[in-house]
């Protein structure tokens, strides 16, 4: 089943559909609008541009629009697989990622998310998070015509593209800033100055931070960054995630995340997306509780993202591991899967970023743990000093305590596989890549869209070159000479010696061509990635719209899920341990005979008494 983003040639008037799109939506838009700013002409002026940059839109990228508006449910699927990248890791520049189409194919990946790209300063570019030109590609790695183009050709193959629109905030250099700095009032009024900031020709500045905080109360800001979101639809991205949206807002007094006026500004987005090109999808990456995340989905009849990322899984995962236990991560599951149906969440083992250790230590304290030392003991235990463990990474953020640090290192370091290459292990290669496997086929099994970080698919190692290229040696270890990155900021602020770099390193295409042969590592892990990546596209059940409910096994280190849907069921079993478990699975056995398949190894179980190796699974089918 492919996810339509080809469709075939619409016989209407384009100029009617607009107006037909306009007047549905045009009463709210102002009425949210004139809430906000109360400004009419520049409210006139926002329709003005909403029409040119329709007229602008390209037909195949008007057609597809079109075809999604009549299927509105085309994401939420199970053939949606994802794979999360930065351009100069993966393929050098633009031009070489349209030449690695095919390889993402081979990874059955149909939705890539591209790390920021947009033009930022050299040298302290806050990793693409502090643009100087939303209409520019970084030099080094093309143009906006390069980027058309491949988004164009990604179209032809059935994949998705999302980009970050990073439109909380300037760079320094931006042209708005530069003329703020003149002294210009038209553009001071665009930015937000602290009271901590030097004044320097009459205007407010940071003399430390690059990332200048956009003025969202000024409806040209507004105006101007919504020219910008559809200038970056018309490029042919599918996806645009808004990059520090819940800061967007700022009000003096009062904290400067979560104001109502940001799900304001979100539903006008998703307004004035619906209006000119309504095939685009919003996603937002939010750093919230789910109490607090789920509110940037927006209400009933006025909804905001398509989707949000969830950093839950990440720390949740990793702390099931460490611990051989899934009795939390069964609860987050659980309270993730009693959420309405519309919550569509975008799921990862890891990202570009640290791993921070937001557990429900709440929960926790009940087997008498405590928030200091646990947070301790997953560092040490990530870093392999600990719970007999084969992980290897590095610290981020110490400042001296353990308890305080994040950690930073890739999927198959984490899994042990770096340890046991280096020592030769066979038996810890084969124990790290079934840890690995085990990991995506329970993300897999999860309600949502899975995404792969590149290199995850070869089993890509820590990069520590980082800690070496820089001239400045003195800045290399931290004051405990043990936790790397210290310089870094929780921002994103650009450092050469940041730990998170290790996690980053360039997709090594040498070892990506070993995966024509079955018996290498990485061959072995893509081979094993593709067998989830089937089943979850063969199998309905693995869609949205499945009930999901989680079982108990009887063993604190094995963890059940049960999907059900239009009476299809699987049964997902996963050994957290590296210890052979076993486990009864009776009363959910197939009504009939009281067998499962194996849908990854088309082997046939019975119920009852059932054996899983060491961070095994299974996805067993029922009804047989």
């Amino acid at each position: 089943m492919a996810l339509g983003v080809i469709c075939t040639e619409f016989k209407g008037d384009w100029e009617a559909l607009y107006i037909r799109r306009y007047n549905k939506h045009i009463d709210e838009l102002k009425w949210l609008y004139m809430e906000l700013y109360s400004n009419e002409s520049m409210f006139s002026e926002l329709c003005y541009q909403m029409h040119n940059y329709f007229n602008e839109r390209e037909e195949k990228l008007k057609n597809i629009d079109a075809a999604r508006e009549n299927t509105p449910d085309w994401y939420r699927n199970n053939y949606m697989i994802g794979m999360r990248l930065n351009i100069e890791s993966f393929s050098e520049n633009i031009k070489t990622l349209e030449k690695n189409i095919e390889y993402l194919q081979k990874c059955n990946i149909n939705f890539v998310h591209l790390m920021p790209f947009f033009d930022v300063p050299e040298n302290n570019d806050g990793e693409g998070y502090a643009v100087s030109d939303f209409r520019k590609v970084k030099e080094r790695l093309g143009t906006i015509e390069d980027f058309k183009n491949f988004t164009m050709l990604c179209h032809e193959k059935d994949i998705n593209i999302c980009v970050d629109f990073v439109m909380n905030q300037t760079s320094k250099e931006h042209e708005w800033a530069r003329r703020a700095l003149q002294g210009d009032s038209e553009y001071t009024g665009r930015y937000i100055f602290m009271e901590n900031q030097e004044k320097t020709s009459s205007v407010s500045i940071s003399s430390q931070d690059n990332k200048w905080n956009l003025n969202y109360k000024n409806p040209r800001v507004f105006n101007e960054m919504m020219n910008h979101f559809l200038y970056l639809a018309n490029t042919g991205a599918d996806v645009i995630q808004t990059d520090y949206v819940e800061y967007i807002w700022k009000e003096a007094g009062s904290a400067d995340k979560d104001q109502q006026q940001v799900h304001t500004i979100l539903r006008m987005m998703r307004i004035i997306s619906e209006i000119v090109c309504p095939g685009i999808l919003l996603l937002a990456d939010i750093d919230r509780e789910m109490e607090e995340l789920t509110a940037y989905f927006g209400v009933e009849g006025k909804p905001e993202c398509h989707m949000l990322y969830n950093k839950k899984v990440m720390p949740y995962v990793w702390n099931a591991v460490a611990m051989r236990d899934i009795r939390l991560l069964r609860k987050e599951l659980d309270d993730a899967d009693s959420l309405p149906k519309e919550y569509l969440f975008v799921n990862y083992l890891r990202n570009e970023n640290e791993v921070q250790w937001s557990l429900d230590y709440e929960f926790l304290k009940k087997e008498e743990i405590t928030e200091k030392k646990h947070r301790e003991y997953l560092n040490n235990y990530f870093r392999g000093y600990e719970g007999y463990s084969s992980s290897r990474g590095e610290l981020y953020w110490c400042k001296n305590q353990n308890n305080a640090a994040s950690f930073c290192g890739t999927t198959a370091s984490m899994c042990g596989l770096e340890k046991a290459v280096y020592e030769g292990s066979e038996v810890g290669i084969e124990k790290a890549i079934r840890l690995e496997i085990m990991l995506y086929a329970y993300l897999f099994m999860r309600l949502g869209v899975p995404v792969i970080y590149s290199g995850d698919e070869i089993g890509q190692i820590n990069d520590y070159s980082y800690s070496e290229k820089s001239e400045d040696s003195s800045s290399k270890l931290s004051v405990d000479g043990d936790c790397m990155g210290n310089s870094g900021d929780r921002q994103g602020n650009y450092n050469i010696n940041d730990a998170r770099r290790l996690q980053r390193g360039k997709l090594d295409w040498k070892k990506v061509a070993k995966v024509v042969d079955e018996y290498s590592i990485e061959g072995r892990i893509l081979r094993e990635l593709n067998k989830i990546e089937n089943v979850r596209k063969s199998e309905m059940v693995f869609g949205q719209a499945a009930d999901i409910t989680t079982i108990d096994t009887g063993d604190n280190s094995v963890l059940g899920i049960v999907r059900e849907f239009n009476k299809e069921k699987i049964i997902g079993i996963f050994n957290f341990s590296e210890n052979d478990k076993e486990i009864y699975l009776g009363e959910n056995a197939g009504e009939d005979k009281g067998m499962y398949e194996d849908l990854t190894t088309a082997k046939k179980l019975k119920a009852g008494n059932m054996k899983i190796e060491g961070y095994g699974f299974y996805y067993l089918k029922t009804g047989l």
